[in-house]
This record gives structure tokens, C-alpha cells and sequence, in this order.
């Protein structure tokens, strides 16, 4: 068994889920797959931005990302909420060149943000910054039942 888990953590590093994906029960997917799967169940999209540290960057983390990680996002209500009715999917804004276009393409210009697409991937609302539980589930039920339709930016 534990050999069996051992090998299941190998292959999510070889596969850049990111380190926060170990420890709590969210199911992120790569973003290609992540909007392949959203079309197909019709689904929202919630993007994650955050900032994986790196080893010889001049900022070595995101505190609000790693609050974020170690609280809301272990919350089981979170949790289930997020994987019944959106597909999740975390950039690293420090990561590849693809990511970092489609963090500035989408404007995000600060970290943490949560960013919601259609599963057509047309843009709904972005929020930046540390939410708690109890406001990032509002922001949850405000997106799924499409109460953003009614409010004027």
C-alpha cells in the first residue's frame, strides 16, 4: 500500500501538478484537459492563479496563495462544492510561457485570483486576493447559480 502511494506521488510531480494538489482532495486538471472536460459535462471553470515558488526567484512564495491552500482550499464544503459543479484548474503565473500568456491575456495582474469561465471559456468574473471559506463558498454559489447575470460591472 504504501508503495502503491509512493508511486501515485511520483507521478503527480513527473506530471507538474502543483505541491498544493497533494494535500487536500480538490481534482485539478491541466488546463487543456480541464476545458476539454468542462465542454463535455457543461460545467464552469474555475481557474486558479497562483505563484509557485522557485528557488532563485526574488519572492520565494505568495502568502495569500499558501493561506489560501492551507484553509479555504482544504474546507470540505469547498471541496466538494468545487468538484460537483466546476472544473478546476491551477496556472502557476511563474510557470511555463503558455501560463504566464494566458495569466496576462485574462488580466490578471496580482496574485492569488480566481478567474471563472463558461465551459465555453468566455470570461465570467475575476476575484483577487485571500478569501476565507465562508466568502469564497458566496463567491461559489454566486457563479454556479448565474447570479452575476443580473449584477452591472
Amino acid at each position: 500500500m504504501r508503495k502503491g502511494i509512493i508511486i501515485f506521488i511520483l507521478i503527480l510531480s513527473v506530471l507538474g501538478v502543483p505541491s498544493f494538489a497533494l494535500s487536500g482532495e480538490i481534482k485539478w486538471n491541466s488546463y487543456d484537459k480541464g476545458i476539454a472536460i468542462a465542454k463535455e459535462q457543461g460545467k464552469k471553470i474555475f481557474l486558479y492563479f497562483y505563484l509557485e515558488p522557485q528557488p532563485d526567484a526574488l519572492i520565494d512564495s505568495c502568502p495569500y496563495c499558501t493561506s489560501l491552500e492551507k484553509t479555504t482550499f482544504q474546507d470540505s464544503s469547498v471541496i466538494n462544492y468545487l468538484n460537483d459543479n466546476f472544473i478546476s484548474i491551477p496556472i502557476d503565473v511563474n510557470g511555463s510561457d503558455k501560463e504566464k500568456e494566458l495569466a496576462n491575456s485574462l488580466g490578471v495582474l496580482g496574485i492569488p485570483a480566481m478567474l471563472f469561465l463558461t465551459k465555453d471559456n468566455t470570461k465570467i468574473r475575476k476575484f483577487q486576493g485571500y478569501s476565507d471559506e465562508e466568502y469564497f463558498m458566496s463567491i461559489l454559489e454566486f457563479i454556479k447559480t448565474e447570479g452575476y447575470m443580473s449584477v452591472q460591472d
